[in-house]
C-alpha cells in the first residue's frame, strides 16, 4: 500500500512540476519576402524591408507571452556599426505557406510600430553574423487568435538579412522567433490541485 502511495505521489509531483513551467516555441518563418522570396541575401540598404511571417498555430492562446526574441543571420558590407529597426506589421494576409509572392510586402509596405532598436556590428569582419533581438511587443493576445504574426527588419548601410539556409555565405540556421509563454491558467489550476492531492497523501500516510 506504502508502495502504491509512492508511485502516486511521484506522479503527481512530476505533473505538478511540469504544469507550472513556462513553455518555449522555437519558430521559423513559413514565408519571407525582401522584396523577392526566396533571396538569400536581402540587402536593406536604405528603405529595403526584410519580412518575416511566422505562424503560430502551436501557441496555445490562453498562455501569456512573457518574453520574445527574434534571431536572425546579418550582414554589413561595411565594417562600420549600422543601426536597424524590428517592426511589427498587423496584416498578416500576404503570408502564404506556400511562399507565393504575388501578395508580398517588398519594400513599399509602412509597418505600423517600432518593437526593437538595435545595432547589429562585427569588427572581426566574419559576414553574417547570427543576433537574438529583443522583441518589445504586447499585444499577443490578437496575433495568436488569428494564428500569425508580421515582422519586418530596415536600415543599415549596405546591410542584409540571411532569410534561407545558405552554406556558402555561412548562413546555417534560418531565422527564428522564440516566444516564452506562462501556464495557461487552467493548467495552473490543476497543478494546485496536483498539489492539493499530495497534501492528502502525505496526511493519509501520517495516519497509517
Amino acid at each position: 500500500m506504502k508502495l502504491k502511495i509512492c508511485i502516486l505521489v511521484a506522479i503527481v509531483i512530476g505533473g505538478s512540476n511540469s504544469v507550472f513551467a513556462n513553455h518555449t516555441y522555437v519558430l521559423n518563418p513559413v514565408d519571407t519576402s525582401m522584396p523577392t522570396v526566396n533571396d538569400t541575401a536581402d540587402y536593406i540598404n536604405g528603405g529595403l524591408q526584410a519580412w518575416f511571417g511566422f505562424n503560430l498555430a502551436g501557441v496555445t492562446a490562453s498562455s501569456p507571452v512573457v518574453s520574445a526574441t527574434l534571431s536572425a543571420y546579418f550582414w554589413n558590407m561595411s565594417d562600420a556599426p549600422s543601426v536597424r529597426y524590428l517592426w511589427y506589421y498587423s496584416d498578416d494576409s500576404w503570408i502564404s505557406i506556400a511562399d507565393v509572392s504575388l501578395s508580398d510586402p517588398g519594400n513599399s509596405v509602412i509597418a505600423d510600430e517600432i518593437v526593437s532598436t538595435f545595432i547589429h556590428d562585427d569588427p572581426s569582419g566574419l559576414g553574417y553574423v547570427w543576433k537574438t533581438i529583443t522583441i518589445t511587443y504586447d499585444n499577443w493576445a490578437s496575433d495568436i487568435a488569428d494564428g500569425y504574426i508580421s515582422l519586418m527588419v530596415t536600415g543599415g548601410q549596405y546591410g542584409s538579412v540571411g532569410l534561407n539556409i545558405n552554406n556558402s555565405w555561412g548562413i546555417t540556421r534560418l531565422p527564428e522567433l522564440t516566444l516564452v509563454t506562462l501556464p495557461a491558467p487552467g493548467a495552473i489550476f490543476l497543478g494546485s490541485t496536483g498539489i492539493g492531492v499530495i497534501s492528502w497523501l502525505r496526511r493519509r500516510r501520517q495516519l497509517v
